[in-house]
């Protein structure tokens, strides 16, 4: 299992050594009209796939991958201290809406390659005077796919 924190980045960028991988999200704060935030947590602004992604600070608490493929919420929290996450709970309802992880590469960014990325939802949204928090998680709704082996009570009823 693999845990996606501040430390996880650390040993990526020892172990390489060229360039440096940075955390970015997409976060979705509106879907009609669509509206999206680039937000990566590094000294100034990048630009990815023709995105200008806004330097933010942020931590990563509990983003895990496994085999499993674990459902438990985990939290993205953001700096509020130049006020941009505001709005999010003070204005904005965005409960629900999608937040895409990213694993980048700093020396890669003008490349055709591969990067990690993952879809949250978000399922809670909590601030103090310096801090947004968000809580996400996986969306098992309609059009999505259990893993699998899985066993529901509707296909066999003798569960």
């Amino acid at each position: 299992m693999f845990v996606f924190d501040d430390e996880y980045i650390k040993k990526l960028n020892a172990r390489y050594g060229k360039g440096q991988f940075l955390k970015a999200i997409i976060f979705t704060e509106s879907t009609s009209p669509l509206v999206k935030k680039y937000w990566v947590d590094h000294q100034q602004e990048i630009v990815f796939q023709g995105h200008t992604y806004e330097r933010l600070h942020m931590k990563w608490e509990n983003i895990k991958a496994s085999s499993g493929m674990d459902l438990e919420g985990c939290n993205i929290s953001v700096s509020n201290l130049a006020r941009k996450a505001e709005d999010y709970v003070e204005t904005l309802d965005v409960k629900g809406n999608e937040v895409v992880i990213q694993f980048l590469h700093l020396s890669l960014l003008d490349t055709l390659t591969a990067f990690y990325q993952r879809l949250f939802r978000v399922m809670a949204v909590r601030a103090d005077a310096l801090t947004i928090t968000f809580t996400v998680g996986r969306d098992l709704g309609r059009g999505h796919q259990l893993p699998a082996q899985v066993m529901l009570k509707e296909r066999y009823p003798g569960l």
